[in-house]
């Protein structure tokens, strides 16, 4: 197989070429992140003791891919579907999984079934509870356009799984 090394810091490498080589029996780095703060503060962090951590890779299983946020162009939308139509063309070992307001159909030409899973909008507290059912190995925040801060990303990183994010807006600083 391909060699694994999948860096949990924000870069401008291609979002694809990084879940590309993210594979079992190879290296993964994560940056721990303590002290997170997001607009929900301690109701966050209350939920986020509810919820398991991010789940070890079992030897075999696909990588589970959380995408956190609504499915719009600018939160990284495209670059999803594309990750997934690629992975799917491929016949990698990795599943998408998408929690977030949806603001159109997906169009079935963008649709990798099997690959890609949309579970849609949310209530805010069965988030630890959906995050817990899907066990994703990371969130994913592919994002096009700088975050000012990314309450999705305060989630993520509250509710303990490894993040990958793009060297766009507040990334960087909060990770």
């Amino acid at each position: 197989g391909e060699e694994a090394v999948l860096a949990v810091a924000a870069g401008e490498e291609d979002a694809l070429e990084e879940l590309r080589h993210a594979r079992s029996g190879g290296l993964v780095f994560v940056r721990p992140v303590f002290g997170a703060e997001g607009s929900s503060g301690p109701a966050v962090r209350q939920r986020a003791r509810r919820c398991p951590p991010g789940t070890a890779e079992v030897p075999g299983e696909a990588l589970r891919v959380l995408f956190l946020g609504d499915l719009v162009p600018h939160k990284g939308s495209e670059i999803l579907f594309d990750a997934a139509q690629e992975v799917q063309r491929r016949g990698l070992p990795i599943e998408f999984h998408q929690l977030g307001r949806l603001h159109a159909p997906v169009p079935p030409a963008r649709q990798s079934p099997g690959t890609l899973r949309i579970h849609g909008g949310f209530d805010p507290d069965g988030l630890p509870a959906l995050v817990a059912a899907i066990r994703p190995h990371l969130a994913w925040f592919p994002a096009m356009a700088p975050e000012t801060h990314g309450f999705a990303l305060s989630d993520a990183m509250l509710l303990g799984l490894p993040v990958l994010a793009r060297g766009l807006g507040a990334y960087p600083d909060r990770l």
